[in-house]
């Protein structure tokens, strides 16, 4: 059975490769919401979103994932429901690494965990206990004499912990349930 009551809300970032062409036409037969004009990146969606949304829960998904079988947002909510003290479910869990190379800059940082930002969902929640964002984040610290780099989400996990609120990373069966499809050259080089 699909999920019977959801909204899709589209945020586009300028896009120049005829996609936001192929959402219009669809719009008068599916209910489907596009916020345009403004760019903004990836991480400040994710905040708008956080600050605005009415829903008891919100999903976030990159715009390169194919979902691979129905009844995923079902499943999704399912977690959440059974899981009250989880207030983000991330796809993914990226670890503490020392010495990673920052994307653009090139320098060297200690880069904090993160969840992953290709598909989460969080709890509306979230916002009357925690006002740290999923905005990157880094600060020197002069006792290791080096950067450290919070990937988007990544100071938003840590200060939950602080905190005592629920972040989970989605269970194995679940994750078969979607693909990221990009190479994601724009990662931290870890390896």
């Amino acid at each position: 059975m699909k999920y019977p009551n959801f909204e899709v809300v589209l945020a586009d970032n300028n896009s120049t490769n005829g996609s936001i062409q192929f959402v219009e036409s669809m719009m008068d037969v599916h209910p489907i919401q596009l916020l345009k004009g403004k760019s903004r990146p990836q991480h400040e969606w994710y905040n708008h979103f956080a600050a605005t949304c009415s829903s008891e829960y919100w999903v976030g998904i990159h715009e390169e994932m194919i979902f691979l079988s129905d009844g995923w947002l079902s499943d999704l909510v399912g977690f959440m429901e059974a899981y009250p003290e989880t207030y983000v479910l991330g796809g993914d869990y990226f670890p503490h690494f020392d010495g990673s190379n920052e994307p653009v800059s090139g320098e060297i940082v200690n880069l904090r965990e993160s969840l992953s930002a290709w598909i989460f969902c969080v709890r509306k929640g979230l916002r009357d206990h925690t006002s740290t964002s999923f905005s990157f984040y880094t600060y020197s610290d002069d006792a290791v004499q080096q950067t450290i780099a919070y990937d988007q989400g990544g100071k938003l996990m840590e200060d939950m912990r602080r905190d005592g609120l629920g972040f989970a990373c989605m269970p194995d069966w679940f994750t078969r349930k979607w693909q990221h499809v990009a190479n994601a050259t724009w990662a931290f080089n870890t390896t």
